[in-house]
């Protein structure tokens, strides 16, 4: 049984969260976005396949699907997981990472987990729609704005 509650959106973003209990050990169906999908589990473990990467998924590490990459899930029969989802825009994503593609995973560190769930907190609280953006930019922006897939070459200075 899978259960989707809204939690914030705004311009480029919405934020959900998501909770299922598996009642088969089996990927589910493909599925696909127009733009970005960020996963941060809260609770519970299970395998993601993202674009070709299959991981485990689990609280301390988010993972990030891009425009029409297809995406499945294996949960572990009766155990129930928990995540926040965030979809964005491919806009909303290039301002925060300059346009240079990510690594599909990030660990999620003890600021940006407290950055989430500031964020969970204030979105019940219904504020201001520009401070839940700031936080979400923050958010991504911490897990993917310094990971790039191809890192610059140092300088040799």
């Amino acid at each position: 049984m899978r259960t989707v509650t809204p939690v914030a959106a705004g311009d480029g973003f919405r934020v959900e969260r998501v909770t299922i209990r598996a009642a088969i050990e089996d990927w589910t169906d493909p599925d696909t976005s127009s733009g970005y999908r960020l996963t941060l589990v809260r609770g519970g473990v299970f395998r993601a396949r993202v674009g070709g990467h299959v991981f485990l998924a689990d609280p301390v590490t988010a993972y990030l699907g891009g425009p029409a990459e297809e995406q499945s899930i294996a949960h572990r029969v009766g155990a129930e997981d928990v995540w926040t989802a965030v979809a964005l825009s491919p806009s909303f994503m290039a301002e925060l990472t300059g346009g240079v593609p990510v690594r599909p995973t990030a660990p999620v560190t003890g600021r940006l987990a407290a950055t989430h769930r500031v964020l969970l907190a204030r979105a019940r609280r219904s504020t201001d729609p520009f401070a839940l953006a700031e936080l979400t930019a923050d958010l991504v922006g911490g897990l993917f704005g310094d990971r790039r897939a191809h890192p610059a070459e140092p300088s040799g200075r």
